[in-house]
């Protein structure tokens, strides 16, 4: 399972893996000499240079975005999570953004959170367990923007229709023919 979630290194660490004296000190991406203070080896034991380091978090978060949240050790074969301890030493700057993926992602994929939908608002509201998330009129109340809403689907609070129902009235709505052929049958002209 560690394995498989990429921290299996991370929770028992292994020692730097053993080289041969003349690449000891050579970083496996640009062959450059690494002097002690500018290398960094994730709990995996790889190491690289810190400037392959800063390139390799920088590009991760500048061109795959939200899925850096993905990003593995950059040695190839190695399944090992980077996670912000890295970010943070490699390229700091970064260290932000991809914590904001993080929660994204975290948020995103968990059933039991939804973002509060007011306009700006950065507010996570956190169901108590899978039921309460399931429970019809579930209304969450964001303490920053005073917005309400429903917990399952986001609208506005919606009782005692479910959420079912009002996507199907909201689909109805928007589309305009079926009102056209609605009149069209029930009126004279």
């Amino acid at each position: 399972i560690l394995k498989k979630c990429g921290v299996c290194y991370r929770c028992n660490p292994k020692p730097p893996p053993k080289s041969s004296a003349d690449d000891e000190n050579c970083c496996p991406i640009c062959y450059d000499e690494m002097e002690n203070g500018s290398k960094m080896a994730m709990p995996c034991g790889h190491e690289f240079c810190m400037d392959c380091w800063h390139d390799f978090c920088a590009n991760a978060i500048d061109q795959e975005g939200p899925s850096a949240v993905y990003l593995t050790c950059p040695e190839a074969t190695c399944k090992e999570v980077v996670t912000e301890v890295e970010m943070g030493k490699a390229a700091p700057e970064y260290l932000n953004k991809f914590q904001t993926f993080q929660l994204r992602n975290f948020v995103e994929s968990n059933t039991l959170t939804r973002w509060c939908p007011g306009v700006g608002c950065e507010r996570i509201a956190c169901a108590d367990t899978a039921s309460a998330m399931e429970k019809e009129g579930n209304v969450a109340h964001c303490d920053e923007c005073t917005t309400s809403f429903c917990l399952i689907c986001g609208e506005e609070p919606h009782a005692p229709t479910g959420c079912k129902d009002l996507a199907r009235w909201n689909e109805k709505c928007r589309n305009e023919s079926e009102t056209a052929n609605w009149i069209l049958a029930n009126t004279k002209s």
